[in-house]
């Protein structure tokens, strides 16, 4: 039979052949369905995993205060992990960059100390807080004596020397017991406070500032030392005054007096009141003997 072509073949029953294709069909379908209910089931899992400390992230975001550190959660989900980080470091920079800004606005920039703003404010906190009862305080207003002469002999920039000059014998005399201020280009404030009413303290703090600064100086170019000169009044909480701006007035009638007299000392409120009066009397009676 070589030359004879053979082809084989089978007879299958026709409902055999349905059942087959019912059974592939059926097959595909389960499949198909499995696979999207994983799909969704994993979805669901993922995002119910992912969103549980997204949102305890974001609560944690809202409730910090602008003024404190961001501090998150570790969640052991990495790339959340690295969001919270750099959230912080970002809560960081926005921190110091706000410290910086509130410096500059509160503080001179020569000499670092409070401006006239902030020290007004400094105080009124400080009396509001813990003023009343037995605490006292003393209000102390300085002036700048020569500064013009300086500047015009030897120039702003050794001015300023002059003016860095009071504002260290300030706080070398006073130490951490008060608050200082720069009020303007040649005058500076100082406020100390006793909360037991110890006068003596305070007293004793302002006689070491006047020897501080009857001992400071600068050098001039030509080798020559410029003595530092202050001159000041002091008005005393809560006789000369309950607030800032009471207290500034008599301690600047204070100052006023002693620049108009003796110069380069610092005088309370009343004795330098008693002093001006003596002067005016001592100049009436100049012109009376005329």
């Amino acid at each position: 039979f070589t030359d004879v072509e053979w082809q084989l073949g089978a007879a299958i029953p026709y409902k055999t052949m349905n059942r087959f294709a019912d059974r592939m069909t059926f097959v595909m379908s389960v499949t198909i369905i499995l696979t999207l209910g994983i799909g969704i089931v994993g979805s669901l899992v993922i995002s119910l995993f992912l969103q549980k400390p997204i949102r305890k992230l974001a609560l944690a975001i809202r409730s910090n205060k602008t003024t404190d550190k961001l501090r998150l959660r570790e969640t052991g989900i990495l790339e959340i992990d690295q969001m919270s980080e750099a959230l912080e470091d970002l809560s960081d920079r926005l921190l110091q960059e706000q410290r910086n800004l509130q410096y500059e606005r509160d503080h001179d920039f020569l000499t670092d100390l409070y401006n006239r703003r902030a020290f007004g404010r400094r105080i009124r906190e400080l009396l509001e807080k813990k003023g009343g009862g037995n605490a006292i305080g003393a209000y102390i207003m300085m002036d700048l004596d020569n500064l013009k002469i300086v500047n015009d002999t030897y120039g702003h920039e050794y001015g300023d020397k002059y003016i860095r000059c009071a504002s260290d014998a300030m706080r070398e005399g006073l130490g951490d017991e008060a608050i200082y201020s720069r009020i303007s280009g040649d005058e500076f404030n100082a406020f100390i406070f006793d909360e037991e009413g110890n006068r003596s303290r305070i007293n004793a703090l302002i006689e070491r500032l006047q020897e501080t600064i009857d001992n400071s100086f600068i050098m001039l170019p030509d080798g020559e030392k410029k003595q530092l000169r202050l001159s000041g009044g002091v008005s005393w909480y809560p006789e000369g005054g309950t607030n800032p701006d009471q207290l500034q007035k008599n301690a600047d009638y204070a100052m006023y007096v002693v620049k108009k007299t003796t110069k380069s000392q610092i005088r309370v409120w009343s004795e330098a009141t008693d002093l001006g009066k003596e002067k005016e009397e001592e100049k009436e009676e100049k012109k009376e003997e005329k």
